[in-house]
């Protein structure tokens, strides 16, 4: 389906370029002044330096649209909105907030496109040798370079419009949760800016550098720069430095815990565009207009850019060290099935969709079983990767909380399993909380951790119950799978986190017997003989000879170790 609709779009947009490079007739702006007509008077000369400047970008914002670089990156933008947008939507489960925050980063290939046919429609006359001709043109050299400035419209338009499909597409996949702020409008400006900003470097480089490697060698420079500055800081250590780079990549964390000067960020980009733009024209013009636009410029640029990357202020770092250390303060708790959901401000629809999943695992806890489970989310990484100024204002360890299981901040297909498992640990007394750390406690052999996969499983179908016990050993980027992938029905922990325990692979086969019994079978002895199929001294040997279930052989114990995040 997908590649069908990407074919689909494809061939569109070569009919709309065929359209444009026809022949549409004659430019009306360029229609001669006594040029006989069948009817009305003649058409008037344009005959200011707006109306050739308007007549001029009309001509050249056709061109670029039906040009090979731009439509190029119009495909690039539409294989993202396939891969993105609707095959790999699913597995996100982002806040819409996170997913906007992604506007400038998928908006790059247009605007490197962008980039090409801008610089190739301003060298035209010397690819084509024709700049005899453009000398001898009646209209200076410099309102033609504004005349390209003015074709901006159209990579903006096409980046809104292709923003605009993403985000329906996200819609329509249900890829998101959440309210939207206000900020994000700034993320998604920020992709507009770019492709505005897009636009004037191709004009300046086609003025200062006409060479055809020029805007290649500028893209890599610049797509280079920025990563180099999103990387401030690494390995483990936000800085805001960060900021100044045209797609900023946020912490590990959720930006939850991060101060986003989203709106300074976005006029950091405005006043970065308009000294290009300036650049541009003072090839060709430095009068005193020029200059004094540049100085104001470069005022922009130093102001903006010390306003984006300052470090934070004293307010905002207590404010985000107090969500750290004590983030009952600021979430908002709702109760299902006897238990309590705590969220963030935001995050609300999470706790929603949580606690409707979890709903039948609580209500159909076996007798002896604890009651009252609280969920809450809290901070998920290291202390040393916050702001300095965050981290003056905490403990070397942060208080314990009043919760029982970690909530993270996705809602996808692994975060819902790995909320499941974790519920089914707690319920037999094993480690259940997710931590910053890689290090999981063996129960290979251990009954309880049958019996956690078993609860764990309640009110889903069959086959999403045993699917829920078995292992899905994720691929290394070198093609070889973790050790201890045989014995992790625990979802990738890139995504949710590290698991709290590690099973045997012949636990999760004795899982998987157990959950092929009839649930009330399973439940009746549950309830009967709960304290001894959850001590941790039964083994899962006699779990299986107290059911009948044939036995699944020696036990591999993978021992302790660490469940390596794969990228």
């Amino acid at each position: 389906m997908e590649v069908v609709l990407l074919a689909a779009v494809i061939g569109a947009i070569a009919l709309v370029r065929s359209k444009l490079r026809g022949d549409g007739g004659p430019d009306l702006g360029w229609a001669p002044v006594d040029a006989p007509t069948t009817s009305g008077p003649p058409r008037r000369q344009p005959g200011s330096t707006v109306d050739v400047v308007r007549a001029l970008s009309r001509v050249e914002s056709r061109k670029l649209a039906s040009g090979f670089p731009f439509a190029l990156g119009v495909v690039f933008s539409l294989m993202i909105v396939v891969v993105f947008g609707i095959i790999w939507s699913g597995d996100f489960g982002e806040r819409w907030e996170n997913i906007a925050i992604l506007a400038p980063i998928f908006a790059y290939p247009l605007v490197g496109m962008t980039i090409v046919g801008v610089h190739a429609a301003v060298t035209r006359e010397r690819r084509d040798g024709a700049e005899e001709l453009f000398r001898s043109c009646a209209v200076p050299r410099g309102v033609r370079t504004v005349a390209h400035l003015g074709t901006a419209w159209v990579p903006m338009v096409a980046t809104a419009g292709f923003l605009g499909v993403f985000w329906s597409a996200s819609v329509w996949r249900g890829s998101g949760f959440g309210s939207i702020p206000l900020r994000s409008a700034g993320d998604v400006l920020a992709a507009l800016a770019l492709a505005l900003g897009g636009t004037c470097l191709g004009v300046a480089l086609a003025r200062w550098a006409p060479w055809w490697p020029a805007p290649i060698v500028a893209i890599i420079a610049v797509a280079a720069a920025s990563t180099a500055i999103s990387a401030i800081g690494e390995p483990g250590h936000w800085s805001q430095t960060r900021q100044l780079s045209t797609f900023p990549r946020y912490p590990d964390y959720d930006p939850v815990f991060a101060v986003r000067p989203v709106w300074w960020h976005l006029a950091w980009l405005l006043a970065l565009t308009a000294g290009v733009a300036v650049i541009a024209v003072a090839h060709d013009r430095r009068d005193r207009r020029v200059l004094g636009v540049g100085a104001a410029a470069a005022v922009a640029v130093l102001l903006t850019g010390y306003a984006t990357s300052r470090p934070l202020d004293a307010q905002e770092a207590e404010l985000v060290a107090s969500m750290v250390a004590h983030p009952e303060r600021h979430q908002a708790c709702i109760e299902r099935a006897g238990s309590a959901f705590c969220t963030y401000q935001g995050f609300e629809e999470l706790g929603e969709i949580v606690a409707e999943e979890l709903e039948p695992v609580l209500a159909g806890m076996p007798n002896g079983a604890p009651q009252g489970l609280v969920v809450r989310q809290e901070y998920e990484r290291s202390l040393d990767e916050l702001d300095p100024e965050v981290r003056s204002r905490l403990p070397k360890h942060l208080p314990d909380l009043d919760a029982d299981l970690h909530l993270g901040f996705r809602s996808g297909p692994g975060a819902i399993t790995a909320a499941r498992i974790a519920t089914g640990l707690w319920a037999v007394g094993l480690p259940a909380k997710v931590g910053p750390t890689t290090s999981m406690e063996s129960i290979a052999g251990e009954a309880p951790g049958v019996v956690a996969l078993w609860i764990a499983a309640r009110g889903l179908g069959h086959d999403d119950a045993l699917d829920l016990a078995s292992a899905h050993p994720a691929q290394r980027s070198d093609g070889s799978t973790d050790p201890l992938a045989s014995g992790m029905p625990w979802p990738e922990p890139c995504d949710v986190g590290t698991s709290p325990v590690i099973w045997a692979p012949q636990d999760l086969t004795a899982a998987r017997a157990l959950l092929g019994l009839p649930e009330a079978e399973v439940r009746a002895v549950l309830d009967d003989e709960w304290a001894t199929l959850t001590n941790r001294s039964t083994t899962t040997a006699q779990l299986l000879e107290r059911f009948g279930l044939p036995p699944v052989g020696a036990i591999q114990d993978l021992g302790q170790g660490s469940w390596e995040c794969t990228y």
